[in-house]
């Protein structure tokens, strides 16, 4: 009798831990924090341009209007100055439209020399080492390669595999960290 609840007990954790688990891993993989504010890719383009700029560079970019399906990468400033983030903007909307704004934000990249507070894929960011990497991707399935000199990481997680992650490391240091939302439903 007594074996029996311990084995219940046991497996009642088990199944708590690993539902806790499930639910924390799905939805730490759709959040970046950009300076303290967590944002859920995809996003409204919108809700970046509350923290950031658009950078000269880009600016040329918006000229013309976004055709139906179109992207464009799009790279971000603070003060007028590039902080090594850039955005893919996909325009999800019916028809072309003028109004950068209201398009989707499907991409996040971030570089190494940005200034800017980040975490990607539960916990990943520029500078990091590749034992830094591992521990944040244990548990997660995950593709390392190798090719001269560089190290690449690569995983996909959420609800039908919805987010890829890409890391670039040289020098066992991370260089770049990508989070993509691939599920063309939405």
């Amino acid at each position: 009798m007594k074996i029996t609840r311990i084995v219940l007990v046991v497996i009642s954790l088990a199944l708590v831990t690993f539902v806790g688990v499930f639910f924390i891993a799905n939805k730490r993989v759709e959040n970046v924090v950009l300076d303290g504010k967590s944002i859920q890719i995809p996003c409204e383009f919108s809700e970046l341009l509350n923290l950031y700029e658009i950078s000269e560079y880009s600016k040329n970019e918006l000229k013309k209007p976004i055709a139906k399906g179109e992207s464009k990468t799009i790279f971000l400033a603070k003060n007028d100055v590039e902080n090594g983030i850039s955005v893919e903007v996909y325009n999800n909307h019916k028809k072309v439209t003028s109004d950068i704004g209201s398009c989707e934000v499907r991409m996040i990249s971030i570089d190494e020399s940005t200034d800017a507070e980040v975490e990607v894929f539960g916990g990943l960011a520029p500078g990091m080492t590749a034992l830094e990497v591992e521990k944040v991707l244990e548990g997660t399935d995950y593709n390392k390669s190798e090719m001269s000199g560089y190290v690449f990481y690569h995983a996909t997680a959420g609800k039908k595999s919805a987010y890829y992650m890409s890391l670039v490391l040289y020098e066992d240091r991370v260089m770049n960290v990508s989070l993509y939302y691939t599920n063309e439903e939405n």
